[in-house]
């Protein structure tokens, strides 16, 4: 899954300084987790599927209608 940089950070497994606007891709769930969890990244909205999307909300133990979509997904996690 690919994210957006929105705030500068190191990565504590590679070392990588990452600058916002800069791209980040991982599918490591406990480093999605962490990285959405500290606001460090968003989602690239453009390639982000409605399953990816669910399962954010679902690891993040947010409520969502399963008929919703996509863009009303993500207003859920709080995007634009």
């Amino acid at each position: 899954m690919k994210f957006k940089v929105k705030s500068r950070f190191r990565d504590k497994i590679t070392r990588t300084i990452y600058n916002p606007g800069d791209s980040f891709e991982t599918d490591d769930e406990n480093r999605i987790k962490m990285i959405l969890d500290g606001d460090l990244c968003e989602p690239e909205e453009k390639k982000q599927t409605k399953e990816d999307i669910c399962k954010l909300l679902d690891e993040k133990g947010i409520s969502y209608d399963s008929t919703a979509k996509k863009d009303e997904l993500l207003l859920l996690l709080g995007g634009e």
